[in-house]
């Protein structure tokens, strides 16, 4: 109701917590007045959402099924890339890369990234998945609640890469291509 009025904006994902909380005051004033116990199953059953609903952070947006992307400049790159549920795959390898980092951020609610970036990139990365794992060349990280920050490559290189990629249920993998990077132009 205040949602809709514009009162407060609450996300997909924090309807279940809205939904405990009602629960809970109905189980409050069940103290006093009785009757309530039928509330409990019903906390029980909307438990796991609100579970679930708090390890997804990213935005449920951006269609569901299998997405590839392969830009080759800078005219064709997206500063976003969503995906609400499926794989979305995003290879750099035939970009033409200029003096300015590039700076790219992707997130999938459930399912998989994989970017592929040619060699002599230098790639600062920032990486969270809320349940799954995360590969970063040849790193790794997973479980709950997940964050990877690291960086690798040639710092001096003139092609950079900046990337932010998150995943609320599934995986991000960042890998090399055996090929060089194309020259800058």
């Amino acid at each position: 109701l205040f949602d809709n009025a514009g009162v407060v904006s609450l996300a997909a994902r924090q309807y279940p917590a809205l939904a405990l909380i009602v629960i809970g005051t109905g189980l409050l004033v069940g103290t006093v007045w009785g009757r309530a116990r039928s509330l409990i199953l019903l906390g029980l059953l909307v438990m796991p959402f609100a579970f679930a609903g708090s390890l997804v952070t990213v935005p449920i947006e951006g269609g569901v099924g299998e997405r590839f992307y392969s830009p080759t400049g800078m005219e064709q790159l997206k500063d976003a890339y969503r995906l609400a549920a499926g794989r979305m795959e995003l290879d750099l390898s035939g970009m033409s890369w200029g003096p300015e980092p590039v700076r790219v951020d992707a997130t999938v609610a459930f399912g998989e990234i994989l970017v592929t970036v040619p060699r002599g990139v230098h790639v600062a990365f920032d990486g969270q998945a809320g349940v799954g794992d995360i590969r970063f060349f040849g790193g790794h990280r997973g479980g709950v609640d997940v964050d990877l920050e690291s960086s690798a490559g040639d710092p001096n290189s003139d092609a950079r890469l900046v990337l932010d990629a998150e995943s609320g249920f599934g995986s991000v993998r960042v890998v090399r291509t055996p090929t060089p990077a194309k020259e800058l132009q």
